[in-house]
């Protein structure tokens, strides 16, 4: 069962998507749309393109669950907004050979009684102190299925390795989130900014 279907989700689920994309993987990051970094991008925020494999399957493209995107990334960084990073950070992955990390995918479920902006601010303050302050950049979704389909969601998109510049990736990975304790203490900290946003 995924984020997506009716089985109440872990409060916070973290994966790291490895190379090569078909080894190594078990639960929802095996399923197509999780294989790449770049694929799950396009997942969250259901755009369609295409990694290194093809084109994002078209079956998620039409799901009426996605209600925010972001960035939380350096101020004055020059990264736009796309897929770009995640490519470049697949290629990388490549490169290292089998085991190869190119980014981390977390799920967090949200205070249902929440607004939309108070979602968004619990995701942007949470990344900022987490993330952003260890030098990582982190794309976010929102998913809120309608009605009793699901519960809503925040979909994290992690960067697993280092970057100089706007135009390169570093030839290094941070392994900060690649600990299972690290897995530990994020989720600790996502929990105790959701209770608090549920209780506001």
């Amino acid at each position: 069962m995924t984020n997506e279907q009716h089985t109440e989700p872990k409060p916070f689920d973290t994966r790291p998507i490895c190379w090569p994309p078909t080894g190594g993987l078990r639960g929802p990051l095996a399923a197509p749309p999780h294989y790449t970094a770049t694929r799950t991008y396009l997942y969250i925020r259901r755009e369609p393109g295409e990694d290194c494999f093809g084109p994002h399957p078209q079956t998620y493209l039409h799901r009426n669950d996605l209600v925010a995107s972001g960035r939380v990334q350096p101020a004055g960084g020059g990264l736009p907004a796309d897929a770009n990073i995640w490519q470049r950070a697949d290629r990388a992955a490549a490169s290292e050979g089998e085991g190869g990390i190119s980014a981390i995918s977390a799920v967090a479920t949200l205070p249902p009684g929440a607004s939309l902006e108070d979602w968004q601010a619990l995701i942007e303050i949470w990344a900022e102190a987490e993330l952003l302050s260890r030098g990582m950049i982190c794309d976010w979704a929102v998913h809120a299925p309608r009605g009793s389909r699901g519960f809503p969601h925040a979909h994290l998109l992690i960067t697993a390795r280092g970057w100089s510049d706007p135009d390169g990736c570093c030839p290094y990975r941070s392994d900060w989130l690649s600990l299972f304790m690290r897995a530990g203490e994020l989720e600790a900290s996502w929990l105790a900014v959701s209770e608090l946003a549920a209780a506001l």
